[in-house]
């Protein structure tokens, strides 16, 4: 009687086991915290930058899904640059602030049986933006409003992205493309390479 009992809540614990198979990116909310390492060139420009990001699930296909969201970046030791303005070259600070907004595409592959250990690769386009104090008009009066307020400290944004995931906690590495130096101003050489680590919760 014994055995019986032993065999149907095994059977019953298997069942429950198969039915409750881990399902990779059915969390909504991606909650990210990170260190950004610039490279190259951009090296000169900062130490390293805190990364703070949430980012939403907007849909999901067949081992694929999208995502949209945001990271807050706070630089460390951000030094001044040279920015022309109105043919006079200006050294202007950072306020050691930026952000970035994008849409995000993963690939999700399991790497465990039962789906709580996998991978996720992920391809980020959108903007980045870099806070710093630009001449004012009191600065220069030939100041031009329109020419002014175009999107000057703004670049774009590709990043490429690879998760080591376990359940709904993971770890990421990610590689960032943000080339400021073909904004008009902007020294040639900013720079445009970084590295990313971070960690992952989903919720």
């Amino acid at each position: 009687m014994r055995k019986l009992i032993l065999i149907l809540l095994l059977s019953i614990a298997m069942n429950a086991q198969n039915n409750g198979i881990y399902k990779p990116n059915s969390e909504i909310v991606n909650a990210e915290a990170s260190i950004i390492i610039p490279i190259g060139n951009l090296s000169n420009k900062f130490d390293y930058a805190q990364s703070y990001g949430f980012w939403f699930k907007i849909g999901e296909d067949n081992g694929f899904a999208a995502n949209v969201g945001f990271n807050a970046l706070f630089l460390k030791n951000a030094r001044p640059i040279d920015y022309e303005f109105n043919d006079s070259i200006y050294s202007i600070d950072s306020n050691k602030f930026g952000f970035d907004i994008g849409i995000r595409a993963i690939k999700v592959i399991p790497i465990s049986k039962n789906q709580k250990n996998y991978l996720e690769f992920g391809l980020i386009i959108g903007i980045d933006y870099l806070d710093y104090d630009f001449p004012s008009e009191e600065t220069n009066k030939e100041y031009d409003k329109d020419k002014y307020e175009s999107y000057k400290n703004t670049s774009i944004l590709l990043a490429f992205e690879i998760k080591y995931m376990y359940d709904n906690i993971g770890l990421k590495f990610q590689y960032r493309h943000t080339p400021y130096g073909f904004n008009e101003g902007f020294e040639s050489e900013f720079g445009s390479s970084s590295i990313l680590f971070g960690i992952v919760y989903k919720q």
